[in-house]
């Protein structure tokens, strides 16, 4: 960042700026979204196939299945991941 035109360093930070103004998650899944939207594209999309529901761990996961174009559910984006925890088993 210190070797680039001043100018270019200024462009990047209006662009990091942008976004954090603009984009916010989508208020059912949690994908992103235009902060002037509160559902996903995804979300309002009526031919999705509401009773399907793919859950991935962060909207990278979505946007990669949606480029394989094969699901036509919808998604709930976990902004994580799960715990691992052990299997349970019964006291004996």
């Amino acid at each position: 960042m210190l070797k680039c035109p001043a100018e270019e360093a200024l462009a990047l930070a209006e662009a990091i700026r942008d976004v954090r103004e603009r984009v916010r998650h989508c208020q059912t899944c949690f994908h992103l979204t235009e902060a002037d939207h509160p559902l996903c594209v995804i979300c309002r999309d009526p031919r999705r196939d509401a009773g399907l529901v793919c859950v991935v761990e962060q909207p990278r996961d979505l946007l990669a299945l949606e480029k394989a174009g094969t699901f036509h559910g919808v998604y709930h984006v976990l902004l994580g991941r799960l715990a691992r925890c052990r299997a349970w088993a019964p006291s004996s």
